[in-house]
């Protein structure tokens, strides 16, 4: 069993109960960097956040849509991430993502090149984002 893990930033969507929307609401999390692990493995990935006991998104690679290397502009983030589209609808048709924020292209490409040899469609050239996810 062959896994690998890279530590950085990250912007993902959650679902947790709400007061007034119940299970429908889909809340935003996010963690500068180094707080964040992105962990892939044979059977899928998990998001580690340092501040929770309990992974904050662990997905199966059948799950995933398409990953994608971007390049990030938005303050404290100039630089590279991937963008991991999953099968999930959150609300209105719109897809669940999750933003990494990888920092060099080499880690970028290293974690595309992972998620290609697991069978998941992967975009390696950037494309440009002035918002996140």
């Amino acid at each position: 069993m062959s896994s690998r893990s890279w530590t950085g930033g990250a912007y993902w969507n959650y679902r947790r109960r709400h007061p007034l929307f119940g299970d429908r609401a889909w809340l935003t999390g996010y963690a500068n960097y180094p707080e964040v692990q992105l962990r892939l493995g044979d059977k899928g990935g998990t998001l580690l956040w340092a501040g929770r006991s309990q992974p904050e998104i662990v997905f199966a690679w059948p799950e995933v849509e398409k990953m994608e290397r971007v390049r990030v502009f938005v303050f404290p983030y100039l630089g590279e991430g991937v963008r991991i589209t999953l099968k999930e609808v959150m609300f209105w048709g719109i897809p669940r993502r999750l933003l990494f924020f990888s920092g060099r292209r080499e880690r970028t490409m290293d974690i595309l090149g992972y998620a290609e040899s697991k069978g998941v469609k992967v975009r390696r050239r950037a494309g440009n984002m002035f918002v996140v996810p």
